[in-house]
């Protein structure tokens, strides 16, 4: 292969390598290197935008987000939607079930705008939502 770089993320080359595979021939998949995943955790009472995912820190790099966990502990169902930067456009929405929860993973990633925080709001209040979010970053 004439070209085995792959991407430069904060100034480390990722190079080519060749896929690992069990003893039974199973393919060993990881979605991105170690080196470019991101996750966050934040809670929230209220409707306000509360950050998740921190921004890449990169004017260059967005964040993927390949999945993401929600608790609510509160007496009424909760409609959640991700927002990509404080209040700003909806990248999803996911329903949190009164005293319930759910877990989503994103077979097509969801991309921020780049150097953008993930952000999570509460349709409605409730005693405290937990948000978690794991994901990459990449051009």
């Amino acid at each position: 292969v004439a070209n085995t770089t792959l991407s430069n993320i904060a100034g480390t080359t990722l190079d080519y390598v060749p896929p690992a595979a069990e003893l039974n021939g199973r393919l060993i998949v990881t979605r991105s290197p170690v080196n470019a995943q991101v996750k966050g955790s934040a809670s929230a009472t209220d409707t306000t935008s509360t950050s998740v995912v921190a921004a890449s820190g990169d004017a260059g790099l967005k964040t993927y987000i390949t999945g993401v966990q929600v608790v609510n502990t509160g007496a009424t169902t909760v409609l959640v939607s991700l927002q990509d930067g404080s209040g700003g456009t909806v990248l999803a929405y996911l329903i949190a079930p009164a005293g319930g929860g759910m877990v989503v993973s994103y077979e097509t990633p969801i991309p921020t705008t780049a150097n953008t925080a993930l952000y999570f709001a509460a349709g409605g209040s409730t005693t405290t939502l937990y948000v978690s979010a794991q994901g990459y970053k990449a051009p």
